[in-house]
């Protein structure tokens, strides 16, 4: 009777540990489902490369590029900085001056839906090349996300209404006001390479002369999984240039294009 009991004990606490031990790793999991997510990463990358001029100038230039990205459902925020100089023959004189080029540019989105987004974007600049001593662009609006399959294939189309300030040289020459903005970004992979192409219009309310069009097109191959070689175009067309000088009467010419071979670091 009393080994019977002792039997039915060890039984007892036998199943009471079994069952410990099969509960252990369900409550591991629950707390650590309960445990507050990490904080999403930036990522970006970190370019640095050579640029060939052509339009105002005839130039090889050294371009850093660098651009950070994070992603917090529904929110997405975007910065980037580019820095170029060199020295170039202008088409006009033939002669041999510095050049430089600085960007800075915000981007901001709240995602609806998969496909409806509403943005902020803005960038502040120069552009000796262009007679640009400081360039302010500030637009916002809705979004559509037209197409997609994944992060890197998608068609992102974009309109909003903004503001544009050039302070250039040459007196009178200013651009100063508000204006329509169209934009689309389309991103595809060939093959082990990643395509991107975008593209801006800006569109002045008070002198519709005054517009402004963009477009870089990019095409990236992976060398590792943190480098890349990309090769990029770049295309402004402003339809009211600075003056070509600050007491002069003409001016530069409207269509600037930027090839850039650049070495990639992915982080």
């Amino acid at each position: 009777m009393f080994g019977s009991a002792q039997s039915r004990l060890a039984l007892g606490l036998l199943t009471v540990l079994t069952l410990l031990l099969f509960a252990m790793p369900t409550v591991a999991q629950e707390d650590a489902a309960e445990e507050t997510p990490a904080e999403p990463a930036w990522a970006g990358k970190v370019s640095v490369g050579g640029s060939l001029s052509r339009g105002n100038v005839n130039s090889i230039k050294g371009v850093v590029e660098a651009t950070a990205e994070r992603v917090f459902d529904p929110h997405l925020v975007r910065l980037g900085a580019l820095a170029a100089y060199g020295e170039n023959q202008t088409s006009g004189a033939g002669k041999t001056v510095d050049n430089d080029k600085q960007e800075i540019t915000e981007y901001y989105r709240y995602s609806f839906s998969e496909s409806i987004f509403a943005y902020v974007d803005s960038l502040q600049g120069r552009d000796s090349v262009q007679g640009i001593k400081f360039r302010f662009l500030g637009n916002f609006g809705p979004g559509w996300r037209a197409w997609h399959m994944g992060d890197k294939q998608f068609l992102d189309l974009e309109t909003g209404v903004g503001y544009r300030y050039e302070h250039r040289i040459g007196k009178g020459n200013d651009i100063d006001g508000a204006n329509a903005r169209f934009a689309a970004t389309y991103a595809n992979l060939l093959g082990p390479a990643e395509f991107r192409q975008t593209g801006e219009f800006l569109l002045p309310f008070d002198d519709t002369s005054g517009w402004l069009a963009k477009a870089r097109t990019a095409l990236s191959f992976p060398l590792t999984t943190s480098w890349s070689f990309e090769n990029a175009l770049l295309i402004e067309y402003n339809n009211r240039p600075a003056a070509s000088a600050p007491a002069g009467t003409g001016f530069l010419n409207k269509f600037e294009l930027d090839y850039i071979v650049s070495l990639v670091y992915l982080f």
